[in-house]
């Protein structure tokens, strides 16, 4: 199964578009160059080589014309496939399953947030988290932010292919807060100030490929609601509801 993909756009060197000029318009243009050249340097001795030259660099730059929009065509549809559209549209109807969920249970949903985080491997970076789309329910960090598979839910989850959840009560103090993000979770001091401002749980789900021996990501919720989380019939709905994230996945990426 292939991995999600991230937000980094491929390097330009390794589109379709370059390879078409390379290979199409710099041929059409060395004929093009040699073929005048000859017509005014030695125009009598090689005037049939010349116009050979030419008609070559014409059907050349025609050839090249058609590949490079086949290159471009190539291009937006290989950016197409690589959005996450699909994930942003199946995580909206998780969240409104678990809204819906709340409201006929009487549970307090409080400010419930839901992203989805890629498991990204790279040769050189490692293997590493990235928020491939906005949060849904509310705002929080833009998507494209990368984090160590060593940090905080997303990476525990994704380390260990199973649910995690976590909470504060009302009574714990702030840097207490900090102290275990920073201490158990291996969040940065950076990332646990921001975790705690107005969080209270926290629920991570592993989003398995269809062997089910591999992450490919994780679906992270967090609420207002210190209680929700940590909700036994609230983390068996949102597994549930995940499914369909799963399926989705194994059927675009398998």
């Amino acid at each position: 199964m292939r991995q999600i993909p991230g937000l980094k756009k491929k390097p330009w060197y390794t589109r379709n578009i370059p390879e078409a000029i390379l290979t199409a318009f710099v041929p059409a243009l060395t004929s093009g160059v040699g073929s005048v050249t000859l017509f005014n340097a030695t125009w009598n001795d090689h005037a049939f080589l010349g116009a050979c030259l030419a008609v070559g660099a014409l059907l050349a730059a025609a050839g090249g014309v058609q590949k490079l929009r086949r290159a471009v065509d190539q291009d937006k549809q290989q950016a197409q496939a690589n959005t996450p559209d699909g994930i942003l549209a199946a995580v909206h109807v998780v969240y409104h399953v678990l809204a819906h969920w709340c409201q006929d249970k009487g549970t307090d949903p409080g400010n419930l947030r839901i992203n989805f985080h890629s498991v990204i491997k790279q040769p050189k970076q490692g293997i590493y988290l990235e928020q491939i789309i906005p949060y849904v329910g509310g705002n929080g960090g833009p998507p494209g932010r990368r984090t160590d598979i060593k940090t905080g839910i997303v990476g525990r989850v994704a380390r260990t292919h199973n649910l995690c959840a976590l909470h504060r009560d009302g009574e714990m103090k702030h840097d207490a807060l900090i102290e275990l993000l920073t201490g158990d979770w291996g969040f940065t001091e950076d990332e646990a100030r921001s975790v705690a401002k107005d969080r209270y749980s926290w629920l991570g789900i592993p989003i398995c490929d269809n062997t089910n021996h591999q992450v490919v990501g994780v679906l992270f919720l967090d609420s207002t609601n210190p209680e929700l989380c940590e909700n036994s019939s609230f983390q068996s709905q949102t597994v549930s509801a995940a499914a369909g994230i799963i399926e989705y996945v194994s059927e675009r990426y398998g």
